[in-house]
């Protein structure tokens, strides 16, 4: 590690006397020295290669798969009476208008997971993107689970 400070250049002078360096008497000059510091140039918050991305964008499509099973099981537990929709904005729509709601379902997913994607690089956009799986891993396990419990009760009459 550089063990030079702040503001200092590696000759043992600070920054302003480094700018300063031939410049007349009473002109200021800016710290180029302050302005080169390297922390302030590299963007921390940036994450990944290709490789990473990958493997990402897979995640991004098994969240897009899982959302359009999960509007299926919705418009099947709803239209057979075993359970309600419980998103308050799609509620009018998944009995009324079952194409609509599928569409806006599907659309609005895949802008906000499109968003993120291009985010890629941001630790939070990766962060929601696995939180984003993880929900919709558990929401279509929970369908799953319901299926298999009409199944059940369906084999047992």
């Amino acid at each position: 590690m550089d063990n030079t400070r702040l503001g200092e250049d590696t000759q043992g002078g600070s920054a302003r006397e480094a700018a300063a360096g031939d410049a007349p008497a009473g002109v200021r000059r800016p710290l180029a020295a302050v302005q080169q510091v390297p922390w302030r140039s590299e963007r921390r918050d940036r994450i990944g290669n290709e490789e990473h991305y990958e493997w990402l964008r897979r995640i991004v499509m098994a969240i897009l798969v899982l959302n359009l099973l999960d509007a299926i099981f919705t418009l099947f537990w709803v239209q057979t009476g075993y359970a309600r929709e419980r998103n308050a904005l799609l509620e009018p729509f998944v009995i009324r208008h079952s194409g609509y709601f599928t569409f806006v379902k599907l659309s609005l997913v895949s802008l906000g997971i499109g968003l993120l994607w291009n985010r890629r690089h941001h630790a939070s956009a990766v962060v929601a993107i696995f939180v984003a799986f993880v929900a919709y891993y558990a929401v279509v396990a929970f369908h799953f689970s319901g299926s298999g419990m009409v199944i059940h009760r369906f084999l047992s009459e």
